[in-house]
């Protein structure tokens, strides 16, 4: 709302000099202006009335103080300044009236006076009516000035606005750049910790890697033992499927030496009591000893000849006379005891060399069959030495499977707790992908959430690395232990295959010498029959052995390539970081170009209130009218 107010200093019609004053109300919502912004100006220097307006001043601001002035106090000071301004004039008035009356009589006087005072007045009034041209020149283009310095004033406020706006947006950028600070330190610190995981992680995956390549190299032997076991298993397969077909004639022939040894059972008691009787005898012939004494003298000497013959073809290690007790004592740990009584060692005792003589026809016929009886008890005696070993072989071997299925569990074990693992990060991700496809903006709270989260699947993450490093160490010692079973049980194959080449080479020999050739093989035969039979079986745990092996080494290989994924994992979280990192950088640079743009702003704004001053102070000359102004938007009157 706006108002102007003239009023005259001197309420005088008929007199030059006035007094102009522009008040502007402010608009509704506004605070009142001060009296400085109330400019009082004199139109005329030559009155007097410059000093009501400087009580116009004083009333309006009487403490100098320069506080908001209302309107209605506006009104009140006003009414008392023309009040004021009425009494001065009546006093004014009675003055020009008593200075009328002395020249009225000093007009009657001369009347060329009158023209030179008339001509000087008239000089004075065209003069007076230049400086007022010029005064109105003044003031039209003091009026052009305060437009254009109220249309600077409206853009300076307009841009005011924008740079409190501009300052309100630099305060919230402040704040989220303290935020992203403190997310970005955080970030560093996860990305710290990150990176010394990725370390310890590479630094494992270079020993994994180390280990598989040890492993390789041992899964590449092993494979080529496996290949000569396979063949060699081959071979035996064929020797097998001969030998028991040889294992069937053995069954038919061991049926025919079971008859024979029943028959050899009855011959036994036969000779029981036939040694009965020869023992009668030797106690009635002891009273012809010395008649038969030259007599048995030369049957000895014939009859160590033979005995000489007979050790010299069956490879007996004691003298002939001694050959058919070691025969009666074989036969009775091998079959029932015979109640016989004690012999008596080598002597001249009579009674054994009537015995000898006596049983030297039977001996041939047990010892033909005792040689018999021999290489059948021979023949399983040969393996009861391989037999122990194999049992042995058999214990270790048992011992690797218990080691590989406790590895085989484990390894289980840490597969399921690794797809847990995997699923919960899927899940995660998935999250994260819904998160970003709908936009969603996360608070702070909720990102420090997050980071916590982060931080506890790091920790948890470094848990199962060191688990797993333990499980890894672990499954080394259990394969080392595994590799040195096998090697022993690749030296004991070794060995037994030499003994078996030494009993086959013994056996070939024996064949050379003993008359009766085909029972002989065929317990050879046997003999290495269940050895093959042995070493086959021997060679399929090994074969199962070195699957499990295998397969040990694949879990292995799935273990490390888990790792690595692990790590890749590590490197996109890195990435990531770096990622957050380069937002904060952009952000950073967002936030310093904003304030350079309010410094630009407070520049300018500071440069204009410059300029509004310059051009205030070259439009106040001396002399103008007073002009009162309130506000920026003024109509003058």
């Amino acid at each position: 709302m706006k108002m102007t107010t003239t009023g005259a200093a001197s309420l005088n019609m008929n007199s030059s000099r006035s007094c102009m004053m522009h008040v502007t109300a402010p608009v509704q919502g506004k605070s009142w202006p001060p009296p400085s912004s109330i400019t009082l100006q004199s139109m005329t220097t030559q009155s007097h009335e410059h000093e009501r307006l400087a009580a116009l001043r004083h009333l309006l601001d009487p403490d100098c103080q320069d506080p908001h002035v209302s309107r209605e106090a506006f009104h009140s000071v006003m009414r008392e300044w023309i009040t004021q301004c009425s009494q001065d004039s009546t006093d004014v008035e009675g003055i020009h009236c008593s200075m009328a009356e002395p020249f009225k009589h000093a007009c009657k006087c001369d009347d060329k006076d009158l023209l030179g005072t008339v001509a000087e007045l008239k000089r004075a009034h065209r003069k007076l009516n230049e400086q007022n041209s010029s005064l109105l020149r003044s003031v039209a283009q003091c009026e052009d000035i305060n437009l254009q310095l109220t249309l600077e004033v409206t853009e300076l406020r307009a841009k005011l606005a924008s740079a409190q706006r501009s300052a309100t947006r630099v305060r919230s950028l402040t704040e989220e750049l303290e935020e992203t600070r403190r997310a970005f330190k955080e970030a560093q610190e996860r990305a710290s910790r990150s990176q010394t995981s990725c370390t310890k992680l590479s630094n494992e995956i270079e020993c994994h890697k180390l280990h598989i390549r040890r492993l390789e190299d041992k899964n590449e032997k092993l494979g080529v033992e496996r290949a000569f076991s396979e063949d060699s298993t081959n071979k035996l397969r064929k020797v097998n499927a001969e030998l028991q077909g040889e294992l069937e004639e053995t069954l038919v022939l061991l049926t025919l030496r079971d008859t024979e040894i029943t028959k050899r059972d009855m011959l036994m008691d036969k000779m029981k009591s036939a040694h009965v009787e020869n023992h009668n005898m030797i106690e009635g012939l002891q009273s012809e000893l010395m008649r038969l004494q030259e007599h048995s003298h030369q049957i000895l000497l014939r009859y160590d000849r033979h005995c000489i013959s007979l050790q010299s073809l069956y490879a007996r290690e004691a003298p002939n006379h001694r050959s058919l007790q070691s025969e009666l004592q074989d036969v009775q740990q091998h079959h029932r005891p015979l109640e016989l009584p004690p012999l008596r060692r080598h002597g001249d005792d009579i009674q054994s060399i009537i015995h000898r003589i006596k049983s030297a026809d039977v001996f041939r016929h047990l010892h033909l069959r005792h040689s018999d009886r021999a290489q059948d008890s021979a023949a399983p005696e040969t393996p009861e030495r391989p037999l122990a070993l194999r049992q042995q072989q058999q214990a270790s071997i048992k011992q690797q499977l218990v080691n590989v299925y406790e590895l085989e569990l484990h390894k289980c074990m840490w597969e399921e707790k690794g797809e847990k693992v995997e699923e919960r990060r899927r899940s995660s991700e998935q999250n994260e992908q819904k998160q970003s496809q709908t936009g969603s903006q996360i608070n702070v709270q909720d990102a420090k959430k997050v980071a916590v989260v982060n931080w506890w699947k790091a920790c948890r993450s470094e848990g199962a690395t060191g688990r797993k490093k333990r499980t890894v160490s672990e499954t080394e010692e259990k394969l080392q232990q595994a590799e040195q079973t096998i090697r022993s049980a690749q030296e004991r194959e070794s060995k037994q295959t030499d003994s078996t080449v030494v009993h086959t080479d013994k056996g070939t020999n024996t064949e050379e010498k003993d008359a009766d050739r085909p029972t002989k093989k065929l317990l050879r035969d046997a003999a290495v029959a269940t050895e093959d039979s042995g070493g086959a079986a021997e060679t399929t745990q090994l074969q199962v052995t070195a699957n499990g092996l295998l397969t040990t080494l694949r879990r292995m290989e799935a273990l490390v390539s888990n790792a690595m994924e692990k790590a890749e994992l590590v490197r996109e979280s890195e990435q990531r970081v770096s990622q957050v990192t380069v937002r904060m950088e952009s952000i950073t640079q967002r936030v310093e170009e904003a304030l350079e743009r309010a410094a630009d702003t407070d520049q300018q704004l500071s440069c204009l209130e410059a300029r509004i001053t310059q051009a205030s102070a070259q439009c106040n000359p001396e002399g103008c009218a007073g002009v009162i102004q309130i506000g920026p938007n003024s109509n003058h009157a």
